[in-house]
């Protein structure tokens, strides 16, 4: 599981200065560094079916705003990134009731983002830049026309009987909690960003 090529993103460095600007604006239940990923490769999907992405949030006051940023990050993609935020934020993505929905025309990931055996990794992921706290309760991958995609590779973990899984089987998308070291590389390349912009100006 990786993330690289994050630091050219401009995306990034706006998400360092809004956050300096209100430093309370969390997810709730993301990892340490404030980050909720889902890994298309990790749980089962086949890359080029991906075409969007929908968070569903709750535990938040509206009377702050709320938004941040969603995206997806690969090869091929790069560190790409949108803004989102509540009906009256103006913003490129709109939160619809409780969910806020990244999607494309096009496949967003390539074919070679999973077939790379040395640098495979195909990620989506949302970060909330300012407002209210809030709390990532589920997230769905899109198809093409917008349906939920499931595994498309069996579960080697699933167990041989038909005793119940454990929680260990409970994925980081249904959970929000990621390896700490995939949080810190996206908070250090973000920061990174930001330098360089202030630098630049």
């Amino acid at each position: 599981m990786k993330f690289r090529k994050i630091a050219a993103a401009a995306a990034g460095a706006a998400a360092v200065s809004i956050m300096a600007v209100n430093a309370h604006a969390v997810i709730t239940n993301a990892d340490e560094s404030g980050n909720y990923v889902y890994d298309v490769i990790a749980n089962g999907i086949n890359v080029t079916d991906v075409y969007g992405i929908s968070f569903t949030i709750s535990d938040y006051d509206a009377s702050q705003g709320i938004g941040g940023g969603i995206g997806a990050n690969s090869p091929s993609t790069g560190w790409e990134s949108h803004e989102w935020g509540n009906a009256d934020a103006g913003k490129e993505l709109i939160l619809d009731g409780n969910t806020v929905t990244f999607k494309k025309d096009t496949p967003i990931f390539s074919e070679t983002d999973a077939s790379d055996p040395d640098n495979a990794y195909a990620q989506l992921w949302i970060q909330e830049w300012w407002g209210s706290d809030i709390s990532v309760d589920n997230a769905v991958v899109l198809d093409k026309d917008g349906n939920a995609l499931t595994a498309s590779v069996p579960d080697d973990t699933a167990p041989d009987d038909d005793s119940p899984a454990s929680d260990s089987d409970t994925t980081s998308a249904e959970t929000g909690n990621v390896p700490a070291a995939v949080m810190a590389s996206v908070m250090a390349a973000a920061g990174a960003a930001a330098i360089a912009s202030r630098k630049a100006g």
